[in-house]
């Protein structure tokens, strides 16, 4: 039964997070959308080190100029330098099977040319940004890139026809988390500090005849940086 007579529930909205800045300062900011979309990359040592590259195909030739143009344009804002974006054109047709060799046969003769020995290039020295035109080909590319221990962004192609600089900004921010930069840091509690505290963040999915556990923790200060481990098992053990 439903009851009909009304209650009243005490509530407040919670404080903005505040900010910590990049450079040292007395002003004091706190996250909103239009702080968080103006503010520079807190840091991004490794995405300034490493060499990205855009992975295309021959009818998403036309987006690459733009692409690459808005990415590097965006930089100055964030407060990051990147090295020269180099373009990628792939053969990617046939089976998914095929597509994904194609991807890894290319993408490995490519970085071979860049670092001037076919066998020994350093796969964290670069980045690959996709762009793709079918949503069904991505774990096929994330796959091949994968197999070559080279982190990736993909960028579909309904993305990249309307680049500008406000979305060039939120892929910068992605591929410098994914190199483990901190796009923006969060003033903590004092007591995490002076504790040590760890954020675990951990559910489990029950799939057909297997259990899959998600587990992840932050190693760092800031909680900008997490460990993950995905465990796969038969269920009930």
């Amino acid at each position: 039964e439903v009851d009909s007579n009304p209650f009243e529930l005490d509530s407040r909205k919670l404080a903005a997070p505040e900010i910590l800045p990049k450079h040292q300062s007395d002003k004091k900011m706190f996250a909103n959308e239009r702080v968080l979309k103006q503010l520079p990359i807190c840091s991004s040592k490794r995405m300034e080190e490493v060499t990205l590259f855009i992975l295309h195909d021959r009818k998403t030739e036309y987006l690459v100029a733009e692409t690459s143009r808005q990415l590097l344009g965006c930089q100055k804002q964030l407060q990051v330098k990147t090295k020269q974006i180099n373009p990628l054109c792939i053969d990617f047709g046939g089976s998914r099977q095929k597509k994904q060799q194609m991807v890894s046969d290319q993408v490995h003769h490519f970085l071979s040319q860049q670092q001037g020995s076919k066998a020994a290039y350093n796969p964290k020295d670069f980045f690959a940004i996709a762009l793709l035109q079918r949503e069904d080909d991505y774990d096929v590319l994330k796959r091949a890139l994968s197999d070559l221990n080279v982190l990736s962004q993909v960028v579909l192609v309904r993305t990249a026809r309307k680049m500008n600089l406000s979305v060039a900004s939120n892929i910068i921010k992605q591929i410098n988390a994914k190199l483990l930069g901190e796009s923006v840091r969060i003033k903590m509690p004092q007591f995490f500090s002076k504790e040590a505290v760890m954020v675990i963040g951990i559910d489990v999915c029950h799939a057909g005849k297997n259990s899959v556990v998600g587990f992840s923790s932050s190693f760092d200060p800031s909680f900008n940086k997490f460990w993950a481990e995905i465990i796969v098992q038969p269920k009930n053990q």
